[in-house]
């Protein structure tokens, strides 16, 4: 999964980079931060199938 995101504009960052990104992004959007991991995981999916589709 992080060798297909790292070969879009997201080259040279670090999966933690990434994920740091994405959790700033969605705390945010959740009432609660244990939400932010499963809220994290559909996101990475969605573009994963936009990469796909």
């Amino acid at each position: 999964m992080w060798r297909f995101l790292a070969t879009l504009i997201v080259a040279g960052w670090s999966e933690a980079a990434i994920t740091d990104e994405i959790d700033t992004m969605l705390a945010e959007l959740v009432d609660e931060r244990e939400e932010i991991s499963a809220k994290r995981k559909a996101f990475v999916a969605q573009l994963l199938g936009l990469g796909t589709g």
